[in-house]
């Protein structure tokens, strides 16, 4: 899920992660999300595959494509969350098989690759 973050209550947004990191995610947000664009700064909260605590981060937008696609650097994660994400990455990469991963939020289908895990 993605909010922006401008100090007001956020209002999160579905998406789909199609890269991740312990730097940063590629996500595509639902279509209801409101158009974001690159400096926005953004909250990120996801859960990750057979975990039941929400991952929360806060990012700034480097990249938004023409597919409606933003890149992500995460700038701040609380020590735990950085610790079961790197974990979570290093897990991935040793048992990654070709073609991209994609890890779901709610009810969307993959477009492409392996479905690793399901969040919520």
């Amino acid at each position: 899920m993605i909010a922006e973050h401008d100090g007001s209550s956020p209002r999160f947004h579905g998406c789909v992660v199609l890269d991740l990191s312990v730097f940063g995610a590629r996500l595509r947000p639902q279509e209801t999300a409101p158009p974001m664009s690159p400096e926005t700064m953004v909250q990120i909260r996801m859960l990750l595959p057979a975990s039941s605590e929400y991952l929360v981060a806060i990012g700034r937008i480097l990249r938004v494509s023409p597919r409606g696609e933003i890149t992500v650097v995460f700038l701040q994660m609380p020590p735990l969350g950085q610790d079961r994400l790197s974990a979570f990455c290093v897990d991935l990469h040793a048992s990654r098989t070709a073609g991209p991963i994609i890890i779901m939020e709610g009810a969307y289908a993959p477009i492409s690759g392996r479905l690793i895990g399901r969040a919520g």
